[in-house]
């Protein structure tokens, strides 16, 4: 063991002293200690930098969606759409309301049965009136609209016309076909009533597409 300090002192003394071997100690570590903390610094750019190209990238395909959802109309496009859906949306309300009416989920009627069948007479007669009214607005005017609005307002009118044609059916108003039991009858009107509750979330529904369909439009001047 002597003999191997003596052959370390000695090189320590051939390199200059134990103050030459603390530098050079001194040296390494802070090189060592510049190149963690370089690495370190360097890591933590690398992380923020792919975090930025993460939102970036998110920010762009956000961009895109948005860029490819809208479309691109000429004022006078915008405003002769516009016009019509209001239009459509006014005769769709009336169709809706007399349509509901006919097997309403909830309704009153008058306490005599004489009055109370003249008054669902009078309801299906204008439920059967505004459904062909609106059916003929939306036909004479589909080439104005999109194909989306205008399958949006047939679906609605395909929900009503049923309404209105089952009540034909019970009381064989020009309907060339007939029930065959009194069964069938009660099963249709079940139908009916069940229906009726699906026409108002349509038109819910399509009131919310005519708003999107609407705010995507970025109109040119």
């Amino acid at each position: 063991m002597s003999e191997l300090w003596q052959t370390v002192l000695g090189i320590i003394a051939s390199v200059g002293g134990a103050s030459v071997l603390i530098g050079a100690v001194v040296k390494f570590s802070a090189n060592r200690l510049a190149d963690l903390l370089s690495q370190k610094y360097q890591a933590k750019l690398d992380q923020e930098l792919e975090t930025f190209k993460g939102e970036l990238d998110k920010q762009m395909e956000s961009f895109r969606v948005k860029a490819d959802k809208t479309r691109y109309v000429s004022k006078v496009r915008f405003d002769t759409e516009f016009t019509l859906c209001r239009e459509l949306m006014a005769a769709a309300h009336n169709m809706v309301n007399y349509a509901y009416l006919v097997y309403p989920m909830h309704a009153k009627y008058p306490a005599d049965p004489m009055m109370a069948k003249k008054y669902k007479e009078e309801i299906w007669e204008n439920a059967k009136k505004f459904s062909d009214e609106f059916t003929l607005l939306v036909q004479r005017n589909a080439p104005f609209i999109s194909k989306n609005v205008y399958s949006a307002f047939m679906e609605l009118h395909s929900l009503c016309y049923e309404n209105i044609e089952t009540y034909a059916m019970k009381w064989d108003k020009g309907f060339m076909g007939n029930w065959e039991t009194s069964q069938e009858k009660r099963e249709m009107e079940s139908k009916a009533y069940i229906r009726s509750r699906d026409i108002t979330k349509k038109l819910d529904d399509v009131i919310e597409m005519l708003r999107e369909h609407f705010a995507q439009m970025d109109v040119n001047e």
